[in-house]
């Protein structure tokens, strides 16, 4: 498509009503994250700082693809980049690099203090995984199982058939590493194997203890139609141990 038969624009209270258009197009109303549905809930969202997201548009005003950074992370300097979707009518364009490359733009200018963005690219959306590396970011981690393969609607046969659906960590580090860091000896190794990746920066292990007192606090989310529960531990206390073996339990019965 022609660059003057598309543009790109920000999400806001006269546009949020086209993404569940967008939403819908390929999933229907069974997209896991109900909020792209919800108009009012996604302009709260956008106001209170802590979504950016974009939409695409052509020529005729049709909506065909949106793009979404959110805070999810306990550092709310942490931006989690995702929700990349384009209408079935448009998947054979370059929409899906103009809605990543514009946010990349829009975020780093948009947000002040940002630490980095990470994200979480599906392992057989091979097209997720080069981008995220075409724009700086390094791969972190792997998610093990964790989506519904059901949960895909985007008819692609390299998903049919598979019971969960793992995913790529990567992660784009934008701070300036100023000063030493201490990591927990216990930690030490797989720390700096995962550092290694990102900015160079001074580690050194941590002879003190860990957290030998107060509770640990949970943030966390459970996707039913996408088979997956999302937590974050803001703070670690004394009950750790407890608390990891019980998130196992319920992982089991879930």
């Amino acid at each position: 498509m022609p660059e003057d038969q598309f543009h790109v624009i920000p999400v806001n209270a006269t546009n949020t009503h086209h993404v569940g258009t967008v939403f819908r197009s390929i999933y229907s109303e069974d997209f896991p994250v109900r909020e792209v549905y919800q108009p009012d809930a996604l302009c709260r969202e956008i106001e209170s700082g802590r979504l950016i997201s974009l939409l695409a548009f052509d020529m005729d005003g049709q909506a065909s693809g949106y793009i979404s950074m959110f805070q999810v992370a306990p550092n709310p300097r942490l931006w989690e980049i995702g929700n990349l979707v384009v209408i079935p009518d448009y998947k054979h364009t370059d929409i899906a690099l103009r809605l990543i490359h514009s946010l990349y733009v829009f975020a780093t200018h948009r947000i002040a203090a940002i630490d980095g963005i990470f994200g979480e690219a599906v392992c057989s959306h091979y097209f997720t995984q080069v981008n995220a590396s075409k724009n700086g970011m390094v791969d972190c981690g792997l998610e093990l199982d964790q989506l519904d393969g059901d949960s895909f609607k985007d008819g692609k046969s390299n998903k049919a058939g598979v019971a969960r659906v793992s995913c790529v960590v990567n992660f784009l580090e934008l701070s300036d590493i100023s000063e030493s860091e201490f990591v927990p000896i216990r930690y030490n190794e797989i720390l700096r194997q995962i550092a290694g990746s990102m900015r160079p920066r001074v580690l050194f292990p941590s002879m003190d203890s860990l957290p030998t007192d107060g509770e640990t606090r949970l943030e966390e989310k459970y996707y039913a139609s996408a088979g997956t529960w999302k937590v974050a531990a803001p703070i670690i206390g004394s009950d750790w141990v407890a608390v990891v073996e019980d998130m196992l339990k319920r992982c089991s019965a879930r």
